[in-house]
C-alpha cells in the first residue's frame, strides 16, 4: 500500500515510538525494565522460611515478627556500681548507715534491707525490694563498716524496675529486619535461642559475549589480532631532536 508507514503495521506503535537502531523492534523502556525486574523480585521476597539458631542469624531477614518471651531487664537491677538505701533513712544529709554485706551482679534473690541499713551493689546486681534508691560510690565514703552520704538521693534513682524497657509479650523485633549484632543481642537478652528467617538466595553470575577475553590477552573481531605484538620503530626513525641543535 502506497502511502503507509511501517507503523501503521505494527499495533500499538506510532512515529515517536523508541526502536532499536536498525530494526523495527520497539525499545524497552527504563520503566518497563524497572516493572519487570519487580516482578522477578517477588518470588525472591517471599523465599521458604528456615529456623536457624541465633548463632547462626547475623544478616539474615526476619521472617516474622518476634515478641520478648520475659521483661526486660527481667529483675529490679541497680545501674550504678553503689549502695541501695531506703530514701527515708537520708532525710538529712550527711548520713551514716550501718554497711551489711555486697550483692553481685548474679541471678539471684536478695534479702530484705533492714530499715537504717545499706547494703553495697554492683552495677545489674539485683537489689532489695525494700530499696528504692541507689547512691553511687561517688557520694558515698566508706569506713569500715559504716557508709556516709553526702547527697539524698531521688525514689527510683539508678533502679531499672522490672520489664521498664520491655514488658513480657511485647514486641521486640518486626519482620523483614536484616539482623545485625545489636538486633542478636537484644534477642539473646531475651532469651530467644532461636529465630525464623528467609532461606538465602543462590545468585548465579554469568558473563558471556565474544567481547571478552582473558586478562592479558587483547580483544578484537580477529582471533589474529589477540597474538599482534606492539611493533617497535627501527633506530633512528623518527627520533626526536633535543632543542638548540
Amino acid at each position: 500500500m502506497c502511502g503507509t508507514s511501517p507503523e501503521a503495521s505494527m499495533p500499538g506503535l506510532s512515529a515517536s515510538t523508541p526502536r532499536r537502531a536498525g530494526t523495527d523492534m520497539p525499545r524497552t523502556s527504563v520503566a518497563e525494565h524497572t516493572a519487570r525486574v519487580r516482578t522477578l523480585l517477588n518470588a525472591v521476597s517471599q523465599r521458604p522460611v528456615e529456623q536457624v539458631a541465633l548463632s547462626d542469624a547475623l544478616d539474615r531477614v526476619l521472617a516474622h515478627p518476634i515478641r520478648t518471651p520475659i521483661d526486660l531487664p527481667p529483675f529490679r537491677n541497680s545501674q550504678m556500681d553503689g549502695f541501695a538505701v531506703r530514701t527515708v533513712d537520708l532525710a538529712r544529709t550527711p548520713s551514716n548507715l550501718p554497711l551489711r554485706g555486697a550483692i553481685p551482679a548474679a541471678p539471684g534473690t536478695p534479702g530484705p534491707l533492714r530499715p537504717g541499713h545499706t547494703v553495697r551493689v554492683m552495677t545489674g546486681a539485683p537489689i532489695p525490694d525494700d530499696a528504692d534508691a541507689v547512691v553511687p560510690v561517688e557520694h558515698a565514703t566508706v569506713q569500715g563498716t559504716t557508709v556516709t552520704f553526702t547527697r539524698k538521693p531521688d525514689v527510683g534513682e539508678f533502679v531499672r524496675e522490672a520489664g521498664s524497657d520491655l514488658a513480657g509479650s511485647e514486641p521486640l523485633l518486626s519482620d523483614g529486619f536484616r539482623l545485625a549484632p545489636r538486633h542478636l543481642a537484644a534477642l539473646a537478652a531475651a532469651g530467644v535461642a532461636s529465630v525464623p528467617v528467609r532461606s538465602q538466595v543462590r545468585v548465579a553470575v554469568i558473563s558471556t559475549g565474544s567481547e571478552l577475553a582473558a586478562p592479558g590477552e587483547l580483544s578484537g573481531s580477529r582471533p589474529d589480532l589477540r597474538r599482534q605484538r606492539p611493533r617497535t620503530r627501527r633506530s633512528g626513525t623518527n627520533r626526536r631532536r633535543p632543542l638548540g641543535r
